[in-house]
């Protein structure tokens, strides 16, 4: 229940780092931020992917109590080759455990829709997420140290505002033409292992 909430958290999972962010629901006042990467560890690709998945899920458990769904953002199609099945493997560890392990439902959200929500357009560049994050949150380079980071708050925001707007507050037209767009979360069932809500 919306009443019980007291954090959403906002994952972007990449292989160069990934970023968690954890914004309070009432007020969306920043709790903290944080990024892991395994660029200077010498780590095989499975290494990698549990020594991310499980400094994720460090993060997470200290604040699962009250924990909105948390929002992640979905698969581009910005890598090539080998990387993208090593993004894959990562985003689906992380997924699996939330649900499975820890019994967190979460909700995929597409980059570009991400984009649209803070900038208006679903193809900005990084420079001008980080700039309109500065000018909608007034969080800059001395707070979201990396664009993993500033893409990791913008997912935190864009989760309170939806849960908001799903709840009854009003969006403003560009946000509730974004919130129109995603989809069910994913959860976990017993009986059926994966279903949407």
């Amino acid at each position: 229940m919306p009443q019980k909430w007291q954090h959403v958290i906002g994952i972007d999972p990449s292989l160069t780092g990934t970023a968690v962010a954890v914004i309070k629901y009432k007020d969306g006042s920043l709790v903290c931020v944080q990024t892991f990467t395994t660029e200077k560890k010498d780590f095989h690709r499975l290494e990698r992917t549990c020594y991310i998945r499980n400094s994720v899920l460090g993060t997470i458990i200290k604040y699962r109590k009250g924990l909105a769904p948390v929002f992640i953002e979905g698969y581009g199609f910005g890598c090539k080759g080998r990387a993208i099945f090593d993004l894959a493997g990562l985003g689906d560890a992380i997924r699996l455990s939330l649900v499975e392990f820890m019994g967190i439902a979460f909700y995929d959200i597409p980059p570009t829709l991400l984009k649209k929500f803070i900038t208006g357009k679903g193809n900005s560049a990084k420079n001008i997420m980080l700039e309109k994050v500065y000018r909608k949150y007034g969080m800059g380079s001395e707070t979201l140290l990396d664009d993993n980071q500033v893409d990791a708050f913008a997912l935190a925001k864009f989760g309170r505002d939806f849960l908001k707007w799903k709840d009854g507050t009003p969006a403003k037209n560009c946000s509730k033409e974004c919130f129109k767009k995603v989809g069910t979360p994913e959860k976990f069932d017993p009986d059926r292992t994966w279903t949407k809500s």
